[in-house]
């Protein structure tokens, strides 16, 4: 019902900001990576459905380069 109050938003940017920390993603031209980044940043629940399958293929990746 009101208006909030610049401390107020300054406080709950704060309180965000600590717990969720900013991530900065790099898309690589044409591996995909850009468009998985903003279709899981519209939709983070999706992520943890995934992310074994994700750690796995990165994890295979480091080991040929490696």
């Amino acid at each position: 019902g009101r208006g909030l109050s610049l401390a107020e938003i300054e406080r709950a940017l704060d309180k965000v900001l600590e717990q969720r920390p900013l991530e900065r993603v790099v898309p690589i031209p044409r591996s995909g990576r850009g468009a998985l980044a903003k279709l899981g940043n519209m939709f983070p629940a999706l992520g943890k459905l995934g992310i074994e399958q994700v750690r796995r293929q990165g994890r295979k990746v480091q080991a040929r380069r490696g």
